[in-house]
């Protein structure tokens, strides 16, 4: 069986942490993926920017990543729930 992928985008530090946990118990790839225009540090400012862009369904430009998911069967995603 194929090794399942793990992609995650942290704000704070705690969904990689996850992420990493994830990896270690089923040995996952494990990718991080980051938005190319970084979110602002400041919470206000961060809260401003996502509700902006949930509403107009804007989605933040990605860096390249390292790893392709077309060759995985199972995908974990983990994010922010904003």
């Amino acid at each position: 069986m194929k090794r399942p992928l793990i992609v995650s985008y942290s704000y704070s530090g705690n969904t990689h942490q996850i992420a990493q946990k994830l990896q270690t118990i089923i040995s996952g790839d494990w990718c991080e993926i980051h938005p190319s225009q970084p979110y602002p540090m400041a919470f206000a400012e961060l809260l401003e920017q996502v509700k902006g862009e949930i509403k107009a369904g804007c989605y933040p430009q990605l860096l390249p990543g390292a790893s392709s998911p077309r060759s995985y069967q199972v995908i974990f995603i983990g994010s922010p729930d904003w």
